[in-house]
């Protein structure tokens, strides 16, 4: 494990991919541990992994030479058809265990349950949720590969400017995605409207979905109102022609290969998502149980680690109100976590993640275009979608959307993000949805202020201030 100093001078000298989001620790801690099992259980991985949590954002630092060298390897290994399908019954393995310890829950209500019950039930989550990283988390290094080196090389390599990289990549899908699920289901829901059978089905899709407002930060509850309001606000959606279609028989077979790849492994993403979501919902309901019984400010029980929930559930621990807003970085590094807080975690906080600027325009990609060349609205900086709004005439701003962003996403009147490629959330959504979209602008959030009048131009991929 590398010193202080040593994290800070790497941190000076390589590339690395960052992403941030609003969390607790309770919704990364899985992740994390996940991280540490990998470089123990698989022979090409992430060496090194930075994550801080700062007044309750979370930050991540991935070598973009690590990404570099995982991606290719198992790029060549799906081209090979090795390895990726042991990998994925791995994964699929811990999914079916996770439904049934979440098939139990459902059934069970948290108040009746002892306290060694209550645990029990968290500690199998948090170690299947853990496992499942363990065999899922080379998609953080394709993602990171995909939006910062892969479209350079193709440009490089094959001729393909990195604009038709990202529009020629639209078009490949590996399947229904939890969107396109959820919103498929809203329209049935729709149609059905008039049936005598609606509330069932209402109730179905609140069975089939009660977790979708979960993610790092929390969890919202999904309600029948909510569900309702979804239905009555859906729009038909249009269809636009595919560019592959057009133009596949130019499209070199590495380029295709890398599309097919990136689309599995968009899959797999959206799995990740789905299952980390249903992981934390039950972890943040046992968490507010816990804090519930033992008198404790929710927000300090959702920033503990597994080993201090423990203590708190069995030991009646007690821990300050400064973790509310718990300042923290961990190391994932040789197999082993390594946590640090005061002086060291400022010291990496400040290094790897604090970031300033005096542009008043940023520049990105465009995932998602509609018949409109200029779009201009108010900013709205949304960190954590929970009991977020934002206005038909406002512009979503995020480091990056996950599912529960998805009801804001369609009020907004466009989303612009911090990160993302075109397996990323946001492009893929935006395309399923119709919505404009510019990605993987790096300091949208950090540029733009709430309430700021900006500008997108929907051919260039540039964002701007504007006076009004």
């Amino acid at each position: 494990m590398q010193s202080v100093k040593e994290l800070i001078n790497l941190s000076k000298k390589g590339d690395f991919w960052y992403s941030w989001g609003d969390v607790y620790m309770q919704g990364c801690i899985g992740f994390t541990n996940g991280f540490a099992h990998s470089q123990k259980s698989f022979p090409v991985h992430i060496k090194l992994y930075v994550f801080s949590i700062n007044n309750n954002h979370g930050y991540e630092a991935v070598s973009l030479d690590d990404a570099s060298r995982v991606a290719n390897y198992y790029f060549d290994c799906w081209r090979k058809k090795k390895v990726i399908a042991e990998i994925e019954k791995s994964w699929k393995r811990e999914d079916l265990k996770l439904s049934n310890i979440l098939s139990q829950l459902s059934s069970t209500k948290l108040k009746d349950l002892k306290n060694e019950e209550l645990y029990d039930y968290y500690d199998k989550i948090q170690k299947i949720h853990e496992n499942f990283w363990e065999n899922i988390s080379l998609t953080e290094a394709v993602a990171a590969f995909e939006e910062n080196l892969l479209p350079e090389i193709i440009e490089k390599k094959f001729g393909i400017s990195q604009k038709d990289f990202l529009e020629l990549g639209a078009d490949f899908s590996a399947g229904e995605t939890i969107v396109e699920k959820y919103q498929n289901s809203l329209e049935s829901l729709k149609k059905s409207h008039n049936l005598k059978n609606f509330p069932k089905l209402v109730r179905d899709h609140l069975k089939k979905f009660y977790w979708i407002k979960s993610g790092f930060h929390g969890y919202e509850e999904l309600t029948t109102d909510l569900i309702l309001k979804e239905v009555e606000a859906i729009k038909p959606r249009k269809s636009f022609p595919k560019t592959f279609e057009k133009k596949n028989s130019i499209i070199p077979r590495e380029v295709k290969d890398w599309f097919e790849f990136l689309s599995q492994m968009a899959l797999w993403k959206d799995e990740k998502k789905r299952i980390g979501m249903q992981a934390n919902y039950w972890m943040f309901k046992i968490c507010e149980e816990i804090a519930k019984r033992k008198n404790i400010d929710n927000r300090i029980v959702f920033n503990t680690t597994p080993e201090e929930l423990k203590s708190i559930v069995f030991k009646n621990n007690r821990f300050s109100s400064r973790f509310i807003k718990r300042n923290i970085s961990f190391v994932v590094e040789d197999g082993k976590i390594k946590f640090y807080e005061g002086k060291n975690h400022r010291l990496i906080f400040k290094n790897y993640f604090e970031v300033r600027s005096d542009k008043t325009y940023v520049e990105g990609v465009v995932a998602s275009k509609t018949d409109q060349k200029i779009i201009s609205g108010m900013a709205k900086i949304i960190y954590n979608p929970m009991n977020a709004e934002i206005g038909k005439d406002e512009i979503l701003i995020a480091p990056a959307t996950r599912p529960e962003y998805i009801q804001l996403m369609k009020m907004a009147k466009a989303v612009i993000t911090d990160q993302g490629g075109l397996t990323s959330h946001a492009a893929i959504v935006s395309r399923e949805l119709n919505i404009p979209c510019i990605i993987g602008t790096r300091l949208a959030t950090t540029v733009f202020k709430n309430g700021d009048k900006i500008e997108m131009n929907m051919q260039t991929g540039e964002i701007k201030k504007i006076n009004d």
